[in-house]
Protein backbone atom coordinates (compact mmCIF):
# COMPACT_ATOMS: atom_id res chain seq x y z
CA UNK A 1 0.00 0.00 0.00
CA UNK A 2 1.35 3.42 -1.00
CA UNK A 3 0.44 6.73 0.66
CA UNK A 4 1.04 9.81 -1.52
CA UNK A 5 0.56 12.80 0.84
CA UNK A 6 -0.97 15.89 -0.77
CA UNK A 7 0.61 18.05 1.88
CA UNK A 8 3.15 17.71 4.65
CA UNK A 9 2.92 14.71 7.01
CA UNK A 10 2.49 15.70 10.66
CA UNK A 11 3.89 13.09 13.07
CA UNK A 12 4.17 14.52 16.57
CA UNK A 13 7.10 13.56 18.76
CA UNK A 14 4.91 13.05 21.85
CA UNK A 15 5.95 16.15 23.80
CA UNK A 16 3.09 17.98 25.56
CA UNK A 17 1.47 20.66 23.42
CA UNK A 18 -0.49 23.54 24.90
CA UNK A 19 -0.15 25.94 27.79
CA UNK A 20 3.33 27.44 27.78
CA UNK A 21 4.54 25.01 25.11
CA UNK A 22 3.30 26.52 21.83
CA UNK A 23 5.49 24.48 19.50
CA UNK A 24 4.49 21.15 17.93
CA UNK A 25 7.59 19.27 16.79
CA UNK A 26 7.60 16.46 14.26
CA UNK A 27 9.52 13.20 14.28
CA UNK A 28 12.13 12.72 11.51
CA UNK A 29 10.10 9.75 10.15
CA UNK A 30 6.66 8.23 10.86
CA UNK A 31 6.50 5.35 13.34
CA UNK A 32 4.75 2.02 12.62
CA UNK A 33 1.52 2.99 14.49
CA UNK A 34 1.08 5.88 12.04
CA UNK A 35 0.70 3.63 9.01
CA UNK A 36 -0.98 0.81 10.95
CA UNK A 37 -3.62 3.24 12.23
CA UNK A 38 -4.07 4.80 8.78
CA UNK A 39 -4.57 1.40 7.13
CA UNK A 40 -6.99 0.10 9.76
CA UNK A 41 -8.99 3.34 9.80
CA UNK A 42 -9.29 3.22 6.02
CA UNK A 43 -10.31 -0.45 5.94
CA UNK A 44 -12.74 0.06 8.82
CA UNK A 45 -14.42 2.99 7.07
CA UNK A 46 -14.70 1.15 3.75
CA UNK A 47 -16.20 -1.99 5.28
CA UNK A 48 -18.64 -0.37 7.73
CA UNK A 49 -21.56 -0.70 5.24
CA UNK A 50 -23.73 1.75 7.13
CA UNK A 51 -23.01 0.25 10.55
CA UNK A 52 -20.60 1.39 13.26
CA UNK A 53 -17.09 1.42 11.80
CA UNK A 54 -15.24 1.08 15.09
CA UNK A 55 -17.31 -0.95 17.51
CA UNK A 56 -15.42 -3.12 20.01
CA UNK A 57 -15.99 -6.22 17.87
CA UNK A 58 -14.82 -4.53 14.67
CA UNK A 59 -11.77 -3.04 16.38
CA UNK A 60 -10.63 -6.53 17.38
CA UNK A 61 -10.99 -7.65 13.74
CA UNK A 62 -9.14 -4.58 12.44
CA UNK A 63 -6.28 -5.19 14.89
CA UNK A 64 -5.66 -8.52 13.11
CA UNK A 65 -4.56 -6.61 9.99
CA UNK A 66 -0.79 -6.98 9.70
CA UNK A 67 1.04 -3.84 8.54
CA UNK A 68 4.81 -3.74 7.92
CA UNK A 69 6.37 -0.35 7.54
CA UNK A 70 6.51 2.48 6.89
CA UNK A 71 9.46 2.59 4.51
CA UNK A 72 10.47 5.23 1.99
CA UNK A 73 9.55 4.45 -1.62
CA UNK A 74 11.05 6.43 -4.51
CA UNK A 75 9.49 6.54 -7.98
CA UNK A 76 12.09 5.81 -10.69
CA UNK A 77 11.99 6.88 -14.33
CA UNK A 78 10.80 3.36 -15.20
CA UNK A 79 7.60 3.95 -13.21
CA UNK A 80 8.61 1.44 -10.52
CA UNK A 81 8.86 2.35 -6.85
CA UNK A 82 12.18 1.47 -5.20
CA UNK A 83 12.31 0.84 -1.46
CA UNK A 84 14.77 2.74 0.77
CA UNK A 85 15.62 1.57 4.31
CA UNK A 86 16.92 3.40 7.41
CA UNK A 87 20.69 3.52 7.73
CA UNK A 88 22.27 0.73 9.83
CA UNK A 89 23.89 2.00 13.01
CA UNK A 90 27.11 0.04 12.60
CA UNK A 91 28.19 2.57 9.95
CA UNK A 92 31.12 4.78 10.97
CA UNK A 93 31.89 7.99 9.09
CA UNK A 94 34.09 10.95 9.95
CA UNK A 95 35.04 14.17 8.18
CA UNK A 96 38.72 15.12 8.27
CA UNK A 97 39.39 18.43 6.49
CA UNK A 98 38.02 17.94 2.96
CA UNK A 99 37.92 14.14 3.08
CA UNK A 100 35.45 11.58 4.38
CA UNK A 101 36.49 8.41 6.22
CA UNK A 102 34.20 5.38 6.01
CA UNK A 103 34.32 2.20 8.06
CA UNK A 104 32.22 0.03 10.35
CA UNK A 105 31.82 -0.64 14.05
CA UNK A 106 33.17 -4.20 14.39
CA UNK A 107 32.56 -6.40 17.46
CA UNK A 108 35.65 -7.13 19.56
CA UNK A 109 35.90 -9.51 22.52
CA UNK A 110 36.69 -8.33 26.03
CA UNK A 111 39.85 -9.65 27.64
CA UNK A 112 39.78 -11.91 30.71
CA UNK A 113 41.05 -9.08 32.89
CA UNK A 114 38.07 -6.83 32.05
CA UNK A 115 34.42 -6.93 33.05
CA UNK A 116 31.07 -5.19 32.54
CA UNK A 117 27.74 -4.83 34.32
CA UNK A 118 25.82 -6.06 31.24
CA UNK A 119 25.41 -9.67 32.32
CA UNK A 120 26.50 -12.10 29.63
CA UNK A 121 27.74 -9.42 27.19
CA UNK A 122 31.48 -10.00 26.65
CA UNK A 123 32.07 -7.90 23.54
CA UNK A 124 31.65 -4.37 22.23
CA UNK A 125 31.37 -2.96 18.73
CA UNK A 126 34.27 -0.54 18.46
CA UNK A 127 34.71 2.33 15.96
CA UNK A 128 37.73 2.04 13.66
CA UNK A 129 38.99 5.55 14.48
CA UNK A 130 39.01 8.30 17.09
CA UNK A 131 37.70 11.05 14.80
CA UNK A 132 34.36 12.70 15.58
CA UNK A 133 31.68 10.58 13.89
CA UNK A 134 29.52 11.96 11.10
CA UNK A 135 25.89 10.94 10.63
CA UNK A 136 25.41 8.79 7.50
CA UNK A 137 22.63 9.41 4.95
CA UNK A 138 19.27 8.59 6.54
CA UNK A 139 17.94 6.18 3.88
CA UNK A 140 19.68 3.57 1.74
CA UNK A 141 18.55 1.73 -1.37
CA UNK A 142 18.11 -2.04 -1.15
CA UNK A 143 21.17 -2.53 -3.34
CA UNK A 144 23.32 -0.42 -1.00
CA UNK A 145 21.88 -2.29 2.00
CA UNK A 146 22.75 -5.59 0.37
CA UNK A 147 26.33 -4.45 -0.19
CA UNK A 148 26.69 -3.26 3.38
CA UNK A 149 25.19 -6.28 5.11
CA UNK A 150 27.28 -8.76 3.06
CA UNK A 151 30.55 -6.76 3.22
CA UNK A 152 33.48 -8.11 5.27
CA UNK A 153 34.03 -5.01 7.39
CA UNK A 154 36.38 -6.75 9.85
CA UNK A 155 38.81 -7.57 7.05
CA UNK A 156 38.68 -4.10 5.50
CA UNK A 157 40.60 -0.99 6.43
CA UNK A 158 39.10 2.44 6.89
CA UNK A 159 38.33 3.90 3.47
CA UNK A 160 39.28 7.54 2.91
CA UNK A 161 37.39 9.20 0.06
CA UNK A 162 38.70 12.29 -1.71
CA UNK A 163 35.39 14.10 -1.30
CA UNK A 164 33.51 16.04 1.36
CA UNK A 165 30.16 14.55 0.32
CA UNK A 166 29.09 11.68 2.65
CA UNK A 167 26.85 10.10 -0.03
CA UNK A 168 29.65 10.04 -2.60
CA UNK A 169 32.06 8.61 -0.01
CA UNK A 170 29.66 5.78 0.88
CA UNK A 171 29.07 5.04 -2.80
CA UNK A 172 32.81 4.76 -3.34
CA UNK A 173 33.19 2.49 -0.28
CA UNK A 174 30.38 0.12 -1.23
CA UNK A 175 30.52 0.13 -5.01
CA UNK A 176 34.22 0.79 -5.61
CA UNK A 177 33.73 3.99 -7.58
CA UNK A 178 37.23 5.41 -7.90
CA UNK A 179 36.25 8.55 -9.80
CA UNK A 180 33.91 10.49 -7.50
CA UNK A 181 32.83 12.76 -10.36
CA UNK A 182 31.04 9.76 -11.88
CA UNK A 183 29.73 8.47 -8.53
CA UNK A 184 27.77 11.67 -7.77
CA UNK A 185 24.75 10.45 -9.74
CA UNK A 186 25.14 6.96 -8.26
CA UNK A 187 25.16 8.38 -4.72
CA UNK A 188 21.85 10.16 -5.35
CA UNK A 189 20.46 6.88 -6.69
CA UNK A 190 21.47 4.88 -3.60
CA UNK A 191 21.10 7.33 -0.70
CA UNK A 192 18.50 9.81 0.49
CA UNK A 193 18.43 12.37 3.28
CA UNK A 194 15.52 12.69 5.71
CA UNK A 195 12.46 14.62 4.52
CA UNK A 196 12.67 18.35 5.19
CA UNK A 197 10.83 19.83 8.15
CA UNK A 198 8.23 22.40 7.11
CA UNK A 199 7.27 24.90 9.81
CA UNK A 200 4.03 26.88 9.95
CA UNK A 201 2.82 29.56 12.33
CA UNK A 202 -0.85 29.62 13.30
CA UNK A 203 -3.16 31.99 15.20
CA UNK A 204 -5.62 30.67 17.75
CA UNK A 205 -9.08 32.19 17.32
CA UNK A 206 -11.51 33.01 20.11
CA UNK A 207 -14.99 34.41 19.50
CA UNK A 208 -14.15 35.11 15.87
CA UNK A 209 -11.09 37.19 16.79
CA UNK A 210 -7.44 36.50 17.27
CA UNK A 211 -6.64 35.42 20.81
CA UNK A 212 -4.00 37.42 22.64
CA UNK A 213 -0.89 35.27 22.93
CA UNK A 214 -2.52 32.72 20.63
CA UNK A 215 0.41 32.23 18.24
CA UNK A 216 1.68 28.67 17.94
CA UNK A 217 3.93 26.76 15.54
CA UNK A 218 3.69 23.29 14.01
CA UNK A 219 6.07 21.26 11.88
CA UNK A 220 5.63 18.39 9.45
CA UNK A 221 7.57 16.28 6.98
CA UNK A 222 7.65 17.51 3.39
CA UNK A 223 8.38 14.58 1.08
CA UNK A 224 9.94 15.18 -2.33
CA UNK A 225 7.82 14.82 -5.45
CA UNK A 226 9.17 11.33 -6.22
CA UNK A 227 8.87 10.06 -2.63
CA UNK A 228 6.01 8.30 -0.89
CA UNK A 229 5.27 6.15 2.17
CA UNK A 230 5.01 2.40 1.58
CA UNK A 231 3.88 -0.51 3.74
CA UNK A 232 2.96 -4.16 3.21
CA UNK A 233 -0.52 -5.11 4.38
CA UNK A 234 -1.90 -8.59 5.09
CA UNK A 235 -5.66 -8.73 5.64
CA UNK A 236 -7.39 -11.41 7.76
CA UNK A 237 -9.92 -13.69 6.06
CA UNK A 238 -12.86 -11.65 7.35
CA UNK A 239 -11.56 -8.57 5.47
CA UNK A 240 -9.94 -10.25 2.48
CA UNK A 241 -12.17 -8.45 -0.07
CA UNK A 242 -12.21 -5.11 1.73
CA UNK A 243 -10.29 -3.26 -0.99
CA UNK A 244 -10.25 -4.43 -4.63
CA UNK A 245 -6.78 -4.85 -6.14
CA UNK A 246 -5.51 -1.79 -8.00
CA UNK A 247 -7.81 0.57 -6.10
CA UNK A 248 -6.79 4.22 -5.78
CA UNK A 249 -8.75 6.04 -3.08
CA UNK A 250 -8.40 9.06 -0.77
CA UNK A 251 -7.22 8.42 2.75
CA UNK A 252 -5.56 10.08 5.73
CA UNK A 253 -2.04 9.80 7.14
CA UNK A 254 -0.57 11.44 10.24
CA UNK A 255 -1.96 14.31 12.31
CA UNK A 256 -4.26 17.15 11.22
CA UNK A 257 -6.10 14.50 9.14
CA UNK A 258 -3.44 14.81 6.45
CA UNK A 259 -5.02 13.90 3.11
CA UNK A 260 -3.26 11.34 0.91
CA UNK A 261 -3.83 9.40 -2.27
CA UNK A 262 -3.76 5.71 -1.35
CA UNK A 263 -2.80 3.05 -3.88
CA UNK A 264 -3.66 -0.56 -3.04
CA UNK A 265 -2.00 -3.19 -5.21
CA UNK A 266 -0.71 -6.76 -4.69
CA UNK A 267 3.03 -6.85 -4.02
CA UNK A 268 5.61 -9.16 -2.50
CA UNK A 269 8.29 -8.05 -0.07
CA UNK A 270 11.10 -6.30 -1.93
CA UNK A 271 13.78 -8.86 -2.88
CA UNK A 272 15.97 -7.85 -5.85
CA UNK A 273 17.08 -10.67 -8.12
CA UNK A 274 20.70 -10.02 -7.11
CA UNK A 275 19.90 -11.30 -3.60
CA UNK A 276 19.39 -14.87 -4.78
CA UNK A 277 22.88 -14.81 -6.32
CA UNK A 278 24.56 -13.67 -3.10
CA UNK A 279 26.13 -16.59 -1.25
CA UNK A 280 26.19 -14.52 1.93
CA UNK A 281 22.37 -14.39 1.85
CA UNK A 282 21.53 -17.84 0.47
CA UNK A 283 24.00 -20.01 2.44
CA UNK A 284 22.13 -21.59 5.41
CA UNK A 285 23.18 -20.73 8.94
CA UNK A 286 25.18 -23.50 10.60
CA UNK A 287 26.27 -24.00 14.20
CA UNK A 288 28.97 -21.48 15.04
CA UNK A 289 28.01 -19.04 12.26
CA UNK A 290 27.75 -15.35 13.09
CA UNK A 291 24.30 -13.79 12.48
CA UNK A 292 23.61 -10.07 12.26
CA UNK A 293 20.13 -8.52 12.56
CA UNK A 294 19.34 -4.89 11.74
CA UNK A 295 16.05 -3.37 12.85
CA UNK A 296 14.21 -1.77 9.92
CA UNK A 297 11.48 -0.44 12.21
CA UNK A 298 11.62 0.45 15.93
CA UNK A 299 10.80 -2.26 18.48
CA UNK A 300 9.44 -1.97 22.07
CA UNK A 301 11.19 -4.89 23.78
CA UNK A 302 9.82 -5.59 27.24
CA UNK A 303 13.33 -5.77 28.73
CA UNK A 304 14.47 -2.40 27.42
CA UNK A 305 17.00 -2.98 24.65
CA UNK A 306 16.97 -6.76 25.18
CA UNK A 307 14.40 -9.04 23.52
CA UNK A 308 12.27 -11.04 25.95
CA UNK A 309 13.03 -14.25 24.04
CA UNK A 310 16.62 -14.11 25.34
CA UNK A 311 17.32 -15.68 28.74
CA UNK A 312 19.82 -14.53 31.39
CA UNK A 313 22.64 -16.19 29.45
CA UNK A 314 21.66 -14.06 26.41
CA UNK A 315 20.48 -17.21 24.60
CA UNK A 316 17.17 -17.99 22.93
CA UNK A 317 15.32 -18.94 19.73
CA UNK A 318 14.68 -16.38 17.01
CA UNK A 319 10.91 -15.75 16.75
CA UNK A 320 9.25 -17.85 14.05
CA UNK A 321 12.15 -20.33 13.92
CA UNK A 322 13.91 -22.97 16.04
CA UNK A 323 17.28 -21.36 15.37
CA UNK A 324 18.97 -21.02 18.78
CA UNK A 325 21.34 -18.07 19.10
CA UNK A 326 23.45 -16.24 21.67
CA UNK A 327 23.68 -12.44 21.71
CA UNK A 328 27.31 -11.28 21.64
CA UNK A 329 26.77 -7.52 21.54
CA UNK A 330 24.56 -4.81 20.06
CA UNK A 331 24.65 -1.25 18.76
CA UNK A 332 21.67 0.65 20.17
CA UNK A 333 21.31 4.41 20.45
CA UNK A 334 18.84 6.51 22.43
CA UNK A 335 15.32 5.12 22.74
CA UNK A 336 12.41 6.33 20.59
CA UNK A 337 9.24 7.28 22.52
CA UNK A 338 6.07 5.85 20.98
CA UNK A 339 2.54 6.84 21.93
CA UNK A 340 -0.68 7.38 19.99
CA UNK A 341 -4.44 7.59 20.27
CA UNK A 342 -6.68 4.63 21.09
CA UNK A 343 -10.09 4.16 19.44
CA UNK A 344 -10.78 1.23 21.75
CA UNK A 345 -12.19 1.78 25.24
CA UNK A 346 -11.01 3.60 27.20
CA UNK A 347 -10.49 6.04 24.34
CA UNK A 348 -7.70 8.55 24.65
CA UNK A 349 -3.92 8.85 24.47
CA UNK A 350 -1.92 5.64 24.79
CA UNK A 351 0.80 5.26 27.40
CA UNK A 352 4.28 6.11 26.14
CA UNK A 353 6.58 3.17 25.40
CA UNK A 354 10.33 3.20 24.83
CA UNK A 355 11.46 1.58 21.58
CA UNK A 356 14.82 0.48 20.27
CA UNK A 357 15.34 2.75 17.22
CA UNK A 358 15.40 1.59 13.62
CA UNK A 359 18.90 0.81 12.35
CA UNK A 360 19.99 -0.81 15.62
CA UNK A 361 22.23 -3.84 15.08
CA UNK A 362 22.31 -7.11 17.07
CA UNK A 363 25.21 -9.55 16.70
CA UNK A 364 24.51 -13.24 17.41
CA UNK A 365 26.31 -16.58 17.32
CA UNK A 366 24.28 -19.57 16.10
CA UNK A 367 24.23 -22.27 18.82
CA UNK A 368 21.84 -24.79 17.26
CA UNK A 369 20.38 -25.10 13.77
CA UNK A 370 16.66 -25.36 13.10
CA UNK A 371 15.93 -29.09 12.93
CA UNK A 372 12.76 -28.60 10.85
CA UNK A 373 14.11 -26.41 8.05
CA UNK A 374 17.23 -24.63 6.90
CA UNK A 375 17.35 -20.94 7.76
CA UNK A 376 19.14 -18.56 5.40
CA UNK A 377 19.70 -14.82 5.91
CA UNK A 378 17.29 -14.27 3.03
CA UNK A 379 14.59 -16.17 4.96
CA UNK A 380 14.87 -13.76 7.90
CA UNK A 381 14.51 -10.57 5.85
CA UNK A 382 11.19 -8.80 6.56
CA UNK A 383 10.50 -11.10 9.52
CA UNK A 384 9.81 -9.63 12.97
CA UNK A 385 11.55 -10.09 16.32
CA UNK A 386 8.95 -8.25 18.43
CA UNK A 387 8.09 -9.81 21.79
CA UNK A 388 4.34 -9.29 21.46
CA UNK A 389 2.32 -10.67 18.49
CA UNK A 390 0.21 -7.49 18.34
CA UNK A 391 3.37 -5.37 18.15
CA UNK A 392 4.48 -7.55 15.24
CA UNK A 393 1.14 -6.95 13.45
CA UNK A 394 1.53 -3.22 14.10
CA UNK A 395 4.84 -3.21 12.19
CA UNK A 396 7.34 -3.12 15.04
CA UNK A 397 10.59 -5.09 14.97
CA UNK A 398 10.94 -5.80 11.23
CA UNK A 399 14.51 -6.91 10.51
CA UNK A 400 17.15 -7.44 7.85
CA UNK A 401 19.64 -10.29 8.27
CA UNK A 402 23.23 -10.91 7.28
CA UNK A 403 26.56 -12.12 8.65
CA UNK A 404 29.51 -10.57 10.47
CA UNK A 405 33.08 -11.28 11.58
CA UNK A 406 34.99 -10.73 14.82
CA UNK A 407 37.54 -7.96 14.99
CA UNK A 408 41.13 -9.17 15.39
CA UNK A 409 42.06 -7.20 18.51
CA UNK A 410 40.79 -7.88 22.04
CA UNK A 411 39.62 -4.91 24.12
Amino acid sequence: MLFHPFNRVVVRDGRPFGGENRTLRSLPWPLPPTTAGAVRTLVGSLTARGGPAFSEERIEILKQISVQGPVLAVMRDTGVHEVFLPAPRDVWMAKVEDRIKVGALVPQRIGDDAGTDLGGIRAFASPPGADKPLAPPAFWSLEAYLRWITFDHAGSRVFEATTADPMVALTSYLFGAEDTSHSKDASCRHFRSSPALEWRTHVQMEGGQRKTGGLFSTSGLRLREDETLACWVTLPDALEDAIPSGTEIPGHIGGERGLARVLWSPANRATPSAWTMSQALTEPYRRGDLLRLVLLTPCPFRNGWLPQWLDQRMEGELPGTHLRVRLETAIVSRYVPVSGWSLAEPRGPKAMRKCVPAGSVYFFTVLEEDAERTIRPLDLWWSTVADDPQDARDGFGTVAAGRWSWGEDVL
